[in-house]
């Protein structure tokens, strides 16, 4: 690899070292990332992702179009589904795909964990592509280190950790809001976390991914949605990046929004944290009837059921590995999904959270939701 500048970042044992000639970019990368993801110095890394900015191989790259017989490849799993992206011209025994969505490159060599990014100058979205091939290591190792990884929110109280599991539009980000709005609530995640048995102990750590925070959430919180829409927040940006905004663009930015997870807490005032102790699962339903916020207690197989369909879809297996399979030993093994599922299950509450449309009308609607999983 080249001498750009580069850092090293350490997610449950893993170390991706990431290059780019941009600095200002992994900047970025790091506020996205850490805490749950751990700035390390000194370390080679497990894993490579680097990212090259030249106009003229981009440009000529995209003229060669990609292979004639439509082949794609499974890149990245997105909101439980399988982002497949169509493969360019042969490597010999490499792989070389296109992101038409973010207009970047992706290749692979053989014989080594190392993805080259490739980028024309000035393309906001090479910060996204760059965040993602990290963060797709990372869960490719969190699969082989014997954990889940679930499409859910969650939060941590004291040494406490509260997981919202469920598919997009089951009122995830909304209820987040709502108690990250309470005192002692601190942010683990957005929408993606990963549930392990660590020494037997069910243990929560999150895995960053953006907010999307939806204008249909903003209206249940007035005075959140006056503080976003004054604020200049743009998801490829760091805080401290962000331009000034007019009253008028105030206005204008008033709908719903995508932020980064260190935007998302600035927004609220809260703190984030890399993991802990996992208390309870919650199953958010929007019940669409008169009534605040109740809770169902489920038995370890409703549990279990539910949170199998939580799980986000995985790019690589033995049988098909991807761009971002992993050739380096692991702990644990990967065992059966349903068997996981139901033995954290077995440890841990669960219960189906029914939202109705008083929900978030109570303050002290908080407190009563979160008696209940304190004990």
């Amino acid at each position: 690899m080249s001498m750009c500048p580069a850092i090293a970042l350490r997610y449950i044992g893993l170390t991706v070292r990431v290059e780019s000639m941009n600095q200002q970019d992994l900047a970025w990368l790091e506020e996205f990332l850490v805490p749950p993801f751990e700035l390390v110095d000194g370390v080679a890394g497990d894993c490579a992702v680097s990212c090259e900015i030249d106009a003229e191989r981009h440009a000529a790259l995209l003229g060669e179009g990609m292979e004639r017989d439509g082949t794609t490849l499974a890149c990245f799993a997105l909101e439980q589904r399988l982002v497949h992206l169509p493969v360019w011209t042969s490597l010999g025994a490499g792989r070389l795909v296109y992101d038409e969505e973010l207009n970047m490159f992706y290749s692979r060599t053989a014989g080594a964990p190392h993805v080259q990014l490739l980028t024309p100058p000035g393309n906001p979205a090479a910060r996204i592509g760059l965040m993602r091939a990290v963060r797709e290591f990372a869960i490719n190792h969190a699969w082989r280190s014997a954990g889940l990884v679930v499409h859910a929110a969650a939060f941590a109280m004291g040494d406490d950790g509260f997981v919202l599991a469920g598919p997009k539009g089951a009122g995830k980000t909304s209820l987040l809001t709502h108690i990250l709005r309470h005192g002692e609530a601190r942010f683990l995640s957005g929408d993606r976390v990963q549930l392990a048995l660590a020494d037997g102990s069910p243990i929560v750590r999150g895995l960053p991914t953006l907010v999307s925070v939806r204008a249909e959430t903003l209206a249940m919180f007035p005075e959140l949605r006056d503080r976003l829409a004054a604020r200049a927040y743009q998801h490829e940006l760091r805080l401290d990046e962000a331009p000034r905004i007019s009253a008028a663009g105030a206005r204008r930015a008033s709908g719903g929004r995508s932020l980064s997870p260190a935007q998302f807490c600035d927004l609220l005032g809260v703190t984030r944290t890399v993991q802990a102790r996992l208390a309870a699962v919650l199953f958010p339903r929007v019940t669409r009837a008169r009534g605040g916020i109740g809770l169902e207690p489920l038995s370890a197989d409703q549990g279990a059921a539910r949170l199998v369909h939580t799980l986000f879809p995985r790019t690589v297996s033995a049988q098909a590995p991807g761009l971002f399979d992993l050739d380096i030993d692991h702990r644990g093994s990967e065992g059966s999904l349903g068997q996981l599922c139901r033995a954290l299950a077995s440890q841990v509450p669960c219960f189906e959270c029914r939202l109705g449309l008083d929900a978030y009308k109570d303050p002290a609607g908080i407190d009563s939701l979160l008696e209940p999983l304190r004990g």
